[in-house]
Parts: C-alpha cells; structure tokens; sequence
C-alpha cells in the first residue's frame, strides 16, 4: 500500500477595471461610459488523500487499485468599486463545497503490456459576474451568479512498450467519456435596460465529451526514431436551453473542439564524425479539422466555422560542438507560412461583428546554451 495526503490554502484579491466606451463621437456627440470596476477576494481551501493497493502479495500479479478523494471549499467576495456603472460598496459573498474523487484499476498483464480502466469526478468553482448586476441570482433571474460546473468521466486504456520488428516501439491508446453538468460558458448580451454589451459566464445543463486517443512511435533505425498522435473527439451539448436576462440563448454547436486533430514527426540522426558532436534534425506536421469559435454558431452568433490547417516545423540541434559543452539549435515554425485561425471573439449578438485570431506567421529563430 502506498498512499499520500495533504491539504491546500489559497487566498487571492484582484482589482479589475473594464473602461468602456460606446460610440464616441466627441466633442460633436460624447460615447455613452460604461466602465465597470470591481474587487473579487477568493479564498481556497482542500484536504486530499490517495492510495493504490498491489495485489500482487495475494496472488493477483501485476493488479493495483487506485483511490483518491479531495474536498474542495471556496469563498468568493466581490465589491464594486469607484467608477462603476453599479453602486459603489455593493458587497456579496457566496460559497461552494464539493468533493473530487477518483478510482482506478490496472493490470501489468506482461512485462510490455498495461491495461487500465478509471472513473473520476471533478469540479470548477462558480462566482460572480462583475459585469453583471449586483444580484445574488443567475442570469436567468437577471443576477450575477453563475454556478459550479461538475465532470464525471470513465476512460479505458492500454499502454504498450516493447519491439515491433526487432525495434524499440511504443503504443498508448485511450477511449473515454465524460458528462458534464451545469457547464460555464461565455455570452455577449445586451442586459435591458442598458445599451452597453457585456460577457457573461452563465450555465448550460449538460453536455457529453466521447473520443479515442492515440500516440504511437518507433526507432525504425539506429538513425531514426518516428512517432504520431491523434485524437477523435464528439462533443455535443445534449441540454442546451439557458435563460439569460429574459431570453432564452440555445448552445451549439460544441466550440473551440475540432473532431479530428493530430501530429506525425521524424527525428534523423546526421552522419557527422562523433568528434564533432551530435547532429539531430527534427519535422513535426500538425494538422486539425474545422471548428467553431461560438457556442452559439447555430442561433446568435452564426459564421464562426473556422477551417482546418496543417502546420509544418522543422528543428536542427548540434549538442556538445567539438566536444565543448555548448550547443547550438536552429528552428522554423510554420514553415510552408500556411495563413491559418486559432479561435475568435463572437460579438455578432451584441456589436454586429465577429473577431478572429491569426496564426503565427513563418518564423526562424536560433539558440546558444552552454552546459555548467
């Protein structure tokens, strides 16, 4: 029997100020403010345990079972502050508890081979929205509120090391689902009685996360080492109405969750004399499918499908040059200059527009080190 436990305090105060300004037209026509200033003080608290048991003393070789439990308490207090749109000294307080957990069995079935199967439990904190009026009420009553987001999950799996063709090889392989319940997401509204818009946390019901994971290499030769990864994912929202300020928002699709997405690199060693230190050069090619950067692609904020792309990387490393303990290293990132997105800003509900994020052009770079 092996186990640890321990406990964990952490105590933040933050100051946030969002200046905002509306349609400014000075000095002909002044933009309408609407600044909003507030003090959020979190304090964190946890006790947690964990053991995992071998059986191996009772004739179940190779089988281990996993426990753990921790319980997580937290107090959020926000004020608004001087300069808001809400009265200043506005204080609330809220306070969340729950416990996380994870059990897990697993099977050393050889000396190459595991196999596992675990469930688990966790959950993210709610809070307040600063932005929102000061009422102790979810969006839906028209308040700040926003509630925490529980996870429940149960992933099998198998982890292989060993040869394939007389090479060192290795495999990793997971399936896995996970339920999600009361899961924070971010809105742009217009709340009534305001012309200003604000983003908002708020809670949608359920959703369901189901994929396959996979990363697998192997030293095809003595120079040579190869490897890949790669991820299946279905995310769906399976309860998706919300109440947000006397409307009702309906989510999906599932944003910022490409269905398919992976990555395939070559690592060659250089035929150089050993005197002179070893040479590497390194190809990495990540590619992933399209993807939606709202939450509300279907309904408020259409036009957010952003494509696929694939990406090409290539490192060169010198170690130990002539025998020294410097090292010299040279990389391109985005090698073929591929014009791709990463995510946006969805503000089609609130402002008209939607905002997207550039991928990093093609860069070079270069790196000295020296080894004390």
């Amino acid at each position: 029997m092996t186990y640890t436990a321990g406990a964990y305090y952490q105590y933040t105060d933050s100051k946030s100020l969002y200046s905002q300004i509306y349609f400014d037209l000075s000095p002909l026509a002044p933009g309408s403010v609407a600044d909003n200033h507030f003090q959020l003080k979190d304090t964190s608290s946890a006790l947690f345990a964990q053991g995992t048991y071998d059986f191996t003393s009772l004739g179940l070789n190779g089988v281990s079972f996993t426990a753990g439990v921790r319980y997580a308490w937290e107090q959020i207090n926000m004020t608004q502050l001087e300069g808001a749109v809400f009265p200043a000294g506005t204080y609330e307080r809220t306070r969340f508890g729950n416990p996380s957990w994870t059990l897990g069995l697993s099977w050393q079935a050889t000396q190459e081979l595991l196999l596992y199967a675990e469930g688990r439990r966790s959950w993210r904190s709610g809070g307040f929205n600063g932005t929102a009026p000061p009422i102790q009420e979810p969006a839906g009553g028209g308040g700040n509120l926003f509630a925490s987001e529980t996870v429940h999950d149960v992933e099998v799996g198998a982890k292989l090391a060993g040869e394939v063709a007389d090479r060192p090889a290795r495999l990793n392989v997971a399936l896995y689902n996970q339920w999600i319940d009361n899961v924070q997401r971010q809105v742009n509204v217009v709340p009534p009685g305001r012309q200003q818009a604000i983003s908002v946390t708020v809670n949608v019901d359920q959703a369901e996360v189901s994929g396959v994971e996979l990363d697998a290499s192997i030293k095809a030769a003595r120079w040579l080492d190869v490897g890949l990864a790669g991820t299946l994912t279905w995310a769906r929202y399976t309860s998706n109405a919300v109440g947000i300020f006397g409307q009702t928002f309906l989510f999906g699709p599932y944003a910022d969750t490409p269905k398919t997405s992976g990555s395939v690199y070559a690592k060659a060693g250089l035929p150089t004399p050993a005197a002179w230190g070893p040479m590497n050069l390194r190809a990495d090619l990540y590619a992933q499918t399209y993807f939606y950067f709202s939450n509300n692609n279907s309904t408020i904020t259409p036009d957010t499908r952003l494509p696929g792309y694939g990406v090409l990387n290539m490192r060169y490393e010198w170690n130990d040059v002539l025998g020294s303990k410097l090292s010299f290293a040279a990389f391109a990132k985005n090698l073929t200059d591929r014009e791709y997105y990463t995510g946006g800003f969805a503000l089609t509900a609130s402002l008209g527009v939607n905002g997207v994020s550039v991928g990093e052009p093609r860069m070079f770079g270069a790196e000295l080190s020296y080894s004390f």
